[in-house]
């Protein structure tokens, strides 16, 4: 139902409901971008320590060791 009368009018009023939901779908988009890059940036945080840590244990040995 409409809130007002005439065709002009209602044209408006559906332009209006028309953008609302398209905001809303934006919005929600956005949001699902958002929380795939914070959790791609978190596994990539992850990987890049461990690759570092593993690289630091494996090479941390004093040349007296190594003979």
């Amino acid at each position: 139902r409409f809130s007002v009368r005439g065709f002009e009018k209602v044209t408006k009023e559906t332009g209006l409901v028309v953008m609302a939901l398209n905001i809303l779908k934006l919005v929600t988009l956005g949001v699902k971008l958002k929380e795939q890059n914070l959790k791609q940036i978190g596994r990539e945080t992850q990987i890049r320590f461990l690759a570092l840590f593993i690289c630091v244990e494996t090479s941390y040995v004093t040349a007296s060791f190594i003979n």
